[in-house]
């Protein structure tokens, strides 16, 4: 499930729900921000195949759009009790890093 709303930057942003990124341990949702290989990145990496391909990709637990403020559906009320949470992956290479 995607959040939409108009106050949402272009490609590259995104916020979804957190079981796909995170795997939903403390948050329901996540800012997701991911880079697309461009012509120079396939020049300068020989690991990436074509223009578009994510190259790595973030996500950060969130409760509130940070883009309209809105409170997400489920989204934590209170963030005394709930540890932060993101993940790093990194695809530019023969295989994926996640940290």
């Amino acid at each position: 499930m995607e959040h939409r709303c108009r106050a949402l930057p272009g490609n590259g942003l995104g916020v979804y729900r957190a079981e796909h990124f995170l795997n939903g341990k403390n948050w329901e949702w996540c800012l997701v921000v991911e880079r697309l290989a461009t012509v120079s990145d396939l020049e300068e990496n020989h690991h990436l195949e074509n223009i578009g391909d994510t190259m790595w990709t973030t996500a950060v637990g969130i409760s509130y759009c940070p883009f309209c403020g809105v409170l997400l559906p489920d989204g934590k009320h209170s963030m005394s009790s709930v540890e932060p949470e993101y993940q790093h992956v990194d695809y530019s290479g023969w295989t994926a890093k996640v940290q």
